[in-house]
């Protein structure tokens, strides 16, 4: 059950995480050079404030509440439990970054 639930909020994680990639890749990561600014991005620190703080924060703890509830229903320990959501949350996100073409059987351009 853990494992199913984190996958389908990992699918629906993709866009929170997405947004701080994006954050991260037009903000510090290019400052030092690792990176280059989308010139068609989103500009302006307070509007990815917003973003982040709205779309990942809410998701995050969203995610946190939903896990809470099913440690507690699967009584399974909690650092073993916890590392496994996490690792199994991140894995869409990780498939749709690798493998881009992923997203086409399910109906994106």
């Amino acid at each position: 059950m853990p494992i199913t639930v984190n996958l389908v909020l990992g699918y629906f994680g993709t866009v929170p995480f997405g947004y701080a990639w994006s954050f991260l890749a037009n903000y510090p990561l290019a400052a030092l050079g690792w990176t280059e600014r989308d010139p068609s991005g989103i500009s302006g620190l307070p509007l990815w404030t917003v973003l982040l703080t709205g779309v990942l924060g809410g998701f995050l703890a969203g995610w946190a509440g939903i896990n809470v509830l099913v440690r507690r229903l699967t009584g399974l320990p909690a650092r073993r439990y916890w590392t496994m959501v996490t690792l199994v949350l991140l894995l869409p996100t990780a498939v749709f970054a690798l493998l881009p073409e992923a997203w086409q059987p399910l109906g994106h351009p």
